[in-house]
């Protein structure tokens, strides 16, 4: 007679932990009610102070009366914000939310309709290499960024999900006599007060975490015969050491051009070399980023290994644009499956661990099923990874740009980077099936 009462107050302690986790996950998805259709984002940079500030205006869509929506800003202080719509101004008020979002309440539900948000806002520049981060190089101070997969919001307000894509317009100050790229091209400048205005044209529809920027007194070399602008960014004092790996990038895009039957289909194509640059490369549209020991080299010193680094990298990164470019599915896929490996990743092991210890099997295999889009989003990943790795191989043997030791070396770097990604997979899969296998062997 008490198997009754033991099962319901189980029932309820699962219910209860799963209950105080759903507020957090909840926050991961912002909903399709209020969506951004474009955003102007306005930065001033000083690398050498901690911390910088900034403005945007980001276009809103309401697809639906709601009287609430969420957007993502991490660890900022939002100095002002201000909703206008068709009729003009709305009385709403914000506050922190859940998952690094902040929550806006309007007075009264917003009408379907074309509404404007603009907010001022300051942060500190990040230390640790993510977000906007600030970094020391020989005597100058640098800001970069690295956004992949959703830490955009650590340098502006927005919605911070890869399946909002939409046009950005990137405006940054930076102090006079120092310069910054991003990820098209500059369309004006001006200088006034001790700080110089660079205004980027607006980029094609990207998801946040593709948006990059690099600032400083930064030097650069120009990349010849890409057939679109091209130079290679470096901190000062470099420039001259990334000649070899400015003179392989044109040869290099020509051939991905070819094998993949598509245009490079950005305005302009800039290489950035970071130091201590810790993902190695990131394939931002236009601006791609690598860490400086793949760029740079002193003549005296290159080696065929260097070489191949070189070839493979580049070729790799600049794949993944042509990959966009072409719509390839798995690159969609797997970008439109970030957020719910965000919710699985820590959700499903929560879920599952709660129904294991209290004997509760259906509250189990519900977080093995929750958990079961992270080991999808591994194996979607391996396509992606490995189309890329392939025909960066291929065309570099069909086109001579390299052979013999050189060409093999290629092969040796690509696939060292392709194993990381199955390992990653054979991870998740194999906690996956551990799941199952305690599950479907258990004797209560």
């Amino acid at each position: 007679m008490s198997r009754i009462p033991s099962l319901r107050r189980r029932l309820l302690v699962a219910l209860t932990l799963v209950a105080t986790a759903l507020p957090a996950a909840a926050g991961v998805r912002l909903g399709t009610a209020v969506v951004p259709t474009s955003q102007s984002i306005d930065l001033w940079i000083d690398p050498a102070q901690e911390s910088f500030s900034g403005s945007t205006e980001i276009r809103l869509a309401v697809r639906e009366a709601t009287d609430r929506f969420s957007f993502h800003a991490e660890e900022m202080e939002i100095g002002s914000l201000a909703l206008a719509g068709p009729e003009g101004a709305v009385e709403v008020s914000f506050a922190p939310g859940e998952d690094r979002t902040v929550k806006v309440t309007a007075a009264e539900p917003l009408a379907p309709g074309e509404y404007t948000l603009a907010i001022a806002f300051s942060r500190l520049l990040d230390t640790h290499a993510i977000g906007l981060y600030r970094m020391e190089a020989g005597d100058g101070a640098y800001a970069f960024t690295q956004f992949e997969p959703d830490d955009a919001r650590m340098a502006f307000p927005c919605w911070d999900e890869p399946g909002f894509k939409i046009p950005f317009r990137v405006t940054v100050a930076v102090p006079e006599g120092q310069i910054a790229v991003s990820n098209t091209p500059v369309e004006s400048e001006r200088s006034a007060g001790g700080w110089h205005t660079f205004v980027f044209a607006p980029t094609r529809p990207l998801p946040s975490y593709l948006v990059a920027i690099a600032a400083g007194p930064l030097e650069s070399i120009e990349i010849p015969g890409m057939g679109v602008p091209g130079r290679i960014y470096t901190v000062h004092g470099q420039s001259q050491l990334t000649a070899t790996a400015a003179g392989m990038a044109a040869p290099l895009l020509h051939a991905l051009e070819g094998w993949f039957g598509t245009p490079y289909p950005y305005e302009k194509l800039d290489f950035v070399a970071i130091p201590e640059y810790w993902p190695g490369a990131m394939e931002n549209p236009g601006l791609i980023t690598f860490a400086d020991r793949i760029l740079v080299r002193d003549p005296a010193t290159q080696t065929t290994a260097w070489r191949r680094t070189v070839a493979g990298v580049a070729a790799h990164e600049m794949g993944h644009a042509l990959q966009d470019a072409q719509n390839y599915a798995p690159l969609a896929l797997r970008s439109a499956m970030v957020p719910a490996v965000q919710f699985g990743s820590w959700l499903g092991p929560l879920i599952f661990m709660a129904g294991f210890f209290l004997h509760l099997t259906n509250i189990a295999w519900l977080g093995v099923i929750v958990f079961a889009a992270v080991a999808l989003f591994a194996v979607v990943t391996l396509p992606v990874e490995f189309d890329a790795s392939s025909r960066a191989k291929k065309l570099l043997a069909s086109q001579g740009l390299l052979y013999g030791q050189e060409l093999q070396g290629v092969n040796t770097v690509l696939n060292a980077a392709a194993l990381t990604y199955v390992a990653g997979a054979i991870q998740a899969i194999s906690t996956l099936l551990y799941y199952v296998f305690i599950l479907t062997n258990r004797r209560d």
